[in-house]
């Protein structure tokens, strides 16, 4: 009971101002919100400062950076969608790449901004309507190549609560199975993964620590 009553103080702590209101949809994202972001972000030690100016330069030079027709690359919103009280972080195995992702996907229309991307395509792939943001920054940045069309993506990832514990998880078409992982996980994994894995972990850690 104390781990769990730690946890839901050190998820209150990740909270960011974020009201859950849902901005008015606009046809178009703001690039400016992006680059704010970006700009904001501090690579961990696991990163390296080039990805950060790699991903600004890719925003900065292209009008067309969300649509995801556009043969250059593009931006995507991802989730590191955790428990009602930090313990579990829920995975996809993604049907088309089979392998375990983190929750996401690419930006629609009616999207006012990445964060509400990231919100939606968690939502979507798990069948759980009350997700909501735990904080408004980037929790991790990453760039990868896609390929059939071969492509690049630059997803930003936000840190995200599925706040109901009696909520049930639901397989979406794009997922052969959903899971909910610990701390304590033997994760064999990409790195981009991993990497998420690590700071979650260390965030989690540090906070039952400092309770000491």
């Amino acid at each position: 009971k104390q781990v769990k009553h730690r946890n839901i103080v050190y998820l209150r702590k990740l909270k960011n101002g974020y009201s859950g209101s849902k901005p008015d949809c606009k046809s178009k994202m703001d690039r400016e919100k992006i680059k704010t972001l970006l700009r904001q972000y501090v690579p961990s030690e696991m990163e390296t400062e080039e990805c950060k100016l790699r991903f600004l330069d890719f925003v900065e030079k292209n009008e067309r950076c969300f649509d995801r027709e556009f043969e250059a690359g593009h931006v995507t919103a991802s989730a590191w969608v955790l428990n009602h009280d930090g313990t579990k972080a829920l995975l996809t195995h993604h049907r088309k790449f089979n392998q375990w992702m983190q929750l996401g996907g690419h930006c629609e229309k009616g999207d006012p901004d990445l964060l509400s991307a990231a919100i939606r395509e968690a939502r979507e792939e798990s069948g759980l309507s009350t997700i909501e943001a735990l904080r408004t920054d980037l929790f991790d940045i990453d760039i990868h190549s896609i390929s059939l069309p071969a492509h690049t993506h630059y997803d930003v990832r936000f840190l995200l609560s599925a706040p109901n514990p009696e909520e049930e998880i639901i397989v979406s078409d794009e997922s052969n199975q959903l899971k909910w992982i610990g701390i304590d996980e033997d994760l064999q994994t990409d790195p981009s993964l991993l990497r998420m894995f690590i700071k979650w972990k260390n965030a989690v850690l540090g906070n039952v620590r400092s309770s000491h």
